[in-house]
């Protein structure tokens, strides 16, 4: 017979309790980088969106632009799939619009945006990052707490997958919806799981962005395509795979 599926709220406190809510930013946290060797760690891991490959690339600051230029040009430097089409020319010329751009010109303008709409719009001019990926850049510095960026009029900047994700928590818990399926998802969410907090700081409670992650791993989870210890062996097996990239 086979296992009933966790609903959502109980899914989400499972991830939670288990450290595997956010494990790239859970470990970043953890090592304390320097400054600078965490912006460059974090620019490679938003061109990649592959741990072992952010980690190579920024091991070395000193390096840390011509591994960029060594990554873009190369296959056997992986890319998730989200950011599959960052190879080629698509690559090499956003490497090289971000190389002249610098590290401080591309992180000061983003870390003093108010607003997730700011951030995700000053994002989207840098050459080879689109909505999704902008998004991502703006969470990730809100959430390390490099910036403080105001997520709680974000609804529209949602994607498609946990948006899906939504409108399948109303449908199974079939509850009125005055508002958009969106805002009435992330609230019910939120107050459901009211009081944890954040990872990896742990300051703030959770908010729209990690609504917005519940949502998404939910629906990957529904469809059989996500668990937290596949989560955890596919990030060991990114950094052990950086381990063998050709240097």
């Amino acid at each position: 017979m086979p296992i009933p599926k966790m609903d959502c709220y109980t899914f989400a406190r499972k991830m939670y309790n288990s450290n595997t809510f956010d494990i790239p930013m859970t470990l970043l946290w953890e090592l304390q980088l320097p400054t600078e060797q965490l912006k460059q760690w974090l620019l490679a891991a938003w061109c990649y969106h592959h741990i072992g490959t952010a980690t190579w690339i920024a091991d070395t600051p000193k390096l840390f632009w011509q591994r960029m230029m060594i990554a873009a040009k190369s296959k056997d430097y992986p890319r998730d799939s989200e950011r599959r089409h960052f190879r080629g020319y698509n690559a090499v010329s956003s490497v090289e619009f971000l190389q002249k751009q610098g590290i401080e010109r591309l992180f000061t303008p983003l870390l003093r945006t108010q607003t997730a709409h700011e951030a995700v719009e000053y994002v989207k001019t840098w050459r080879g990052f689109g909505p999704w990926s902008a998004f991502e850049c703006a969470d990730t510095v809100e959430v390390l707490g490099m910036a403080k960026i105001d997520f709680s009029n974000a609804y529209d900047l949602m994607y498609d997958s946990p948006k899906k994700s939504a409108h399948i928590l109303w449908e199974v818990e079939g509850s009125p919806v005055t508002q958009s399926v969106v805002r009435w998802a992330v609230k019910r969410i939120l107050d459901e799981l009211g009081g944890l907090k954040s990872p990896p700081m742990r300051v703030r409670n959770l908010g729209f962005q990690e609504a917005e992650t519940i949502l998404c791993r939910w629906k990957s989870y529904l469809g059989g395509t996500y668990t937290s210890e596949n989560d955890s062996k596919q990030s060991k097996a990114a950094l052990m795979r950086f381990a063998r990239c050709p240097q």
